[in-house]
C-alpha cells in the first residue's frame, strides 16, 4: 500500500534518527544505509510520479530557462511543480475520477504554511495585496472525491498563486465547477494540468517590498511573483475505443468574470510556449503533434457550461 506523504515524513524522521546512531557508532553501515535508502526513496518516488501523472509529469523545455526550473512535490491527491524563483506552482496535477458517493465537507477555515517551500510563505503574505489567495488544485474537486485530510491539504501555500478576485471567485471558479459537475459525469475520468502563466518582468505582490529589511535583519525574504496570466489544461484519456481528447485555457489576469469560457480557448502548443514547459512528455510525437497543436472543441460539450454563471 502506498503511503501517504505525512506518513512519508515520519518515516523519513524515523531514518534520520537511524543514520544519525549509526553515524556514531559505525560509519560504514550508516554509508551503505544511505545508500540503499537514498534507491528506495528514488524509487518510490519515480512510482508515485507515474501513478500520479499522465504521460510524464511536466518538464522545462531548456535548461537555460531558469525561471521555469522546479522542484515537484507530491501530495495525497496531487502533485505540484514548486518555484523557488517564482515562490508559487508552475504547475498542479490531479486526476479525477467518476463516483457514487462523494465527500460532503466543510471548507477548512484558513491556508497552512508548507516546510516544503523553505521560504516562509504564509497566507498572510497575500493579506492586503488586492490578490485573492487562487487554488491550483481545487477544493471542491478534491474535497469531493478524496477526502478530508486531501482537502485540507489544498489548503497549502504550495498550491496557491495570486490571482485577481473575478479571475479567482468568478471565471476560474465556473470552470473548476464544470469539471465536476458537467463534463466527469461524462467521462469518467479525466486528468487536469493547470497552473500560472508569468511575463518577462513579473511585479510582486506588494508583501515584498520590505524585502531589504528582511535581508538585514536576517531574515528570509518572501517574494511572491504575480502571474499575468493563468492556464488550465483537460485531459480526457481514449479507452474503449475512443481517442483521447484535450482542451486548453489560458485566462488573463483582468476579467469581469462572466464572459463565455470558450472566449479563451487555446492549444496545448501554446500554453507550453507561453510557460516554457513540455506537458506530455512521454505521449509519442505523433500523438503530440495532432493533440496539442489544435483546439478542437466538436467533442466537448461546451454549451453546457461555457456561459454557466458563477457561484459568487
Amino acid at each position: 500500500m502506498a503511503r501517504s506523504p505525512l506518513q512519508s515524513r515520519q518515516l523519513q524522521r524515523q531514518i534520520f534518527d537511524l543514520v544519525r546512531v549509526l553515524f556514531g557508532r559505525h560509519t560504514g553501515v550508516a554509508l551503505l544505509v544511505i545508500l540503499v535508502l537514498g534507491g528506495v526513496w528514488y524509487w518510490s518516488q519515480q512510482s508515485a510520479r507515474e501513478r500520479m501523472s499522465w504521460e510524464g509529469v511536466p518538464q522545462v523545455q531548456s535548461m537555460s530557462d531558469w525561471h521555469a526550473w522546479h522542484r515537484v512535490l507530491r501530495n495525497d491527491a496531487y502533485m505540484v511543480g514548486w518555484s523557488d524563483v517564482r515562490v508559487a506552482p508552475l504547475w498542479v496535477i490531479y486526476r479525477l475520477d467518476a463516483k457514487k458517493d462523494q465527500y460532503h465537507l466543510k471548507r477548512p477555515d484558513g491556508f497552512e504554511q508548507d516546510w516544503r517551500s523553505v521560504v516562509p510563505l504564509v497566507s498572510a503574505t497575500y493579506t492586503g495585496t488586492g490578490y485573492d489567495r487562487g487554488h491550483m488544485a481545487p477544493n471542491y474537486a478534491i474535497a469531493s472525491l478524496y477526502g478530508k485530510d486531501a482537502q485540507q491539504q489544498t489548503f497549502l501555500m504550495t498550491n496557491i498563486a495570486p490571482q485577481r478576485p473575478n479571475l479567482n471567485r468568478k471565471l476560474w471558479q465556473r470552470l473548476e465547477a464544470a469539471e465536476m459537475d458537467v463534463l466527469l459525469p461524462q467521462v469518467g475520468t479525466m486528468w487536469v494540468i493547470d497552473g500560472p502563466i508569468y511575463g518577462a518582468q513579473p511585479q510582486y505582490l506588494s508583501t515584498c517590498r520590505g524585502w531589504v529589511a528582511s535581508l538585514m535583519s536576517f531574515k528570509v525574504p518572501v517574494c511572491v511573483a504575480v502571474p499575468q496570466s493563468f492556464y488550465k489544461i483537460l485531459v480526457v484519456p481514449g479507452q474503449q475505443g475512443r481517442a483521447t481528447r484535450m482542451l486548453a485555457f489560458i485566462f488573463p489576469q483582468e476579467v469581469r468574470g462572466d464572459e463565455s469560457l470558450d472566449r479563451y480557448i487555446t492549444t496545448v502548443d501554446e500554453v507550453e510556449r507561453q510557460t516554457g514547459l513540455n506537458f506530455f512528455p512521454e505521449l509519442p510525437e505523433v500523438q503530440q503533434q495532432r493533440l496539442e497543436s489544435v483546439a478542437d472543441t466538436s467533442t466537448w460539450p461546451l454549451s453546457q457550461f461555457v456561459r454557466t454563471p458563477s457561484r459568487y
